[in-house]
């Protein structure tokens, strides 16, 4: 397509296809690779804060059996959300063994409502769940209501991203939400100043997640 610059989400992925655009002359930036090993200008996300403010929202809140529901995609993201629910757990004092973590096989809504539904059928253990992204949450609210399970009297559930539906469902998720807007801007400025050789500004800034509680927990 013969772009001057690309803007990339981090992925459990290798870097060739990068590589490849770097070669053809883009710029390219990522946002959020952490401290994956990538080796072109990032824009970062404190996804370890996220999960660590996920994590402590509901250990506040008494729960003490916690699952984390992640999935195959942007592995590096998810790693770092698990990671800092973990250390939630440990500066709480509490065993590690509080959290248990079940994957999703897939990203399809089919591969969701499974993920769902190993987790429902290990009830009344555990009480809570920190879902990776908003699509599990939700996936997970609505196999629990199907089931007659109170949300979050019984269950608790929190998502990660804040995406539209997540106020709109039934049960209005609380979330980790993230600067999405300023994070576009920051990246398309940053790409920009790559591909026009200006020297870029504030490489080194991370941007931070906020918790958004309503009523899922």
């Amino acid at each position: 397509m013969r772009v001057a610059g690309a803007v990339v989400m981090a992925a459990s992925t290798t870097e060739n296809h990068l590589r490849t655009m770097e070669a053809s002359g883009a710029a390219v930036v990522v946002i959020g690779s952490g401290d994956h090993g990538s080796s072109f200008p990032t824009i970062e996300i404190d996804n370890v804060h996220g999960g660590f403010l996920a994590a402590d929202h509901l250990i506040k809140k008494g729960h003490r059996d916690i699952v984390f529901m992640g999935g195959p995609g942007a592995a590096p993201q998810i790693d770092d959300r698990f990671a800092g629910c973990l250390r939630a757990v440990r500066e709480a004092g509490l065993d590690d063994s509080v959290l248990r973590r079940v994957d999703a096989a897939g990203n399809s809504t089919q591969a969701r409502v499974a993920a769902s539904e190993v987790v429902a059928d290990r009830m009344p253990r555990p009480t809570a769940a920190i879902c990776a992204n908003d699509l599990l949450a939700l996936a997970l609210e609505s196999t629990l209501l199907r089931r007659g399970v109170r949300v979050p009297e019984q269950f608790a559930i929190t998502g990660y991203d804040d995406i539209e539906a997540a106020v709109l469902a039934p049960v209005p998720l609380t979330t980790v939400r993230q600067p999405q807007y300023e994070l576009g801007r920051r990246a398309a400025e940053f790409v920009l100043d790559l591909a026009e050789g200006r020297a870029p500004v504030e490489t080194g800034h991370e941007f931070m997640a906020e918790l958004i509680v309503r009523s899922s927990t």
